[in-house]
This record gives structure tokens, C-alpha cells and sequence, in this order.
């Protein structure tokens, strides 16, 4: 029971760290592990460093070709879709090969995180994971501040000045 939970909770931590990876990597040049705050809390050694990098580089290859490969099904699929002639059978296999290649595309990023952990360890990793989740509520907070400003803004902007006006 112990085990099947834990690997309930290491599973929707992946998925917190596949979700917000790309937003964090964006402020860190994809390479998070560079930025000094993540290598001093993580407490990363040179060649954890170089480990990463070399994965990195690997995984991005790699992933270059899986959305080449998710972008051709996609218009493959609307090929078909658009052709009056195209049969249900023809039509539900590229939808299959399209489906493929967005699972190659996942499991390829799964399997980043997987070396990654493998890299750090599975206590380094959580807590990556609980930066990241850290990273991803402050942005979402800053995005709706900035929301609500111009929010403001655009009401002003009108002339409503809100309930007072109303009244």
C-alpha cells in the first residue's frame, strides 16, 4: 500500500515538473541547473553539471525530431481529413500514427526526467520538483496581478470607475 502511494505522489510531482519545466526553463535558458540559486539549494557538483548538460543536449536532439515527427502527423492527419474521398479506416490510422507520435514525444520527456532524477537522486529531484511548483505559483501570481491591473487599466480607460459610478 506504502509503495503504490508513494508512486501515486512521485507520478503527480512528474507531472507538476513536466508542466512547469518549460516555463522555468525559459527564465534559465532550458539548462535550470546553471542558474546558481537551483545549483547551491540543490547543491549540484560540477559533474552532476556536465552530467545534465550531456543529457540535456541528448534529450533536446531527440526532441527536435518527436515534434518534427507530432507536426507531420498533425498535417497528415488534416491531409485526409480535408480529402472528400479519405475512408473512415484511413482517416483513424492517421489519427493512430498521430497519437503515436505525441506519446513518443511524452514518453521522450518522461524519460529526461527519469535520467534527471537518476542524476540528482530522488531527494534532490523532489525538492527540484518543489522549486519548480514554488516557480510556477509566484509566475501564476504575478500573471494575475498583472491581470487585474489591466483590468484597471482598461476601465479606466472606458470611463467605468466600477460600482461607485453606478450608484
Amino acid at each position: 500500500m506504502f509503495a503504490k502511494r508513494m508512486t501515486i505522489i512521485l507520478a503527480a510531482l512528474t507531472l507538476m515538473l513536466l508542466a512547469a519545466v518549460p516555463a522555468f526553463a525559459q527564465h534559465g535558458g532550458g539548462r535550470w541547473w546553471n542558474r546558481p540559486a537551483v545549483a547551491d539549494k540543490l547543491a549540484l557538483t560540477d559533474a552532476e553539471k556536465a552530467q545534465l548538460d550531456e543529457l540535456y543536449a541528448q534529450n533536446e536532439r531527440e526532441r527536435i525530431d518527436l515534434k518534427a515527427a507530432v507536426a507531420r502527423q498533425r498535417f497528415e492527419l488534416s491531409q485526409v481529413m480535408e480529402n472528400p474521398s479519405s475512408g473512415e479506416k484511413e482517416i483513424m490510422e492517421r489519427f493512430s500514427a498521430l497519437q503515436k507520435a505525441q506519446n513518443d514525444l511524452a514518453n521522450g520527456r518522461f524519460r529526461f526526467l527519469l535520467d534527471v532524477r537518476k542524476t540528482i537522486g530522488a531527494d534532490r529531484f523532489r525538492t527540484l520538483t518543489e522549486m519548480f511548483d514554488e516557480f510556477r505559483k509566484n509566475r501564476k501570481g504575478r500573471w494575475m496581478e498583472g491581470r487585474r491591473g489591466h483590468m484597471h487599466d482598461m476601465r479606466a480607460d472606458s470611463g467605468d470607475r466600477g460600482d461607485e459610478a453606478r450608484n
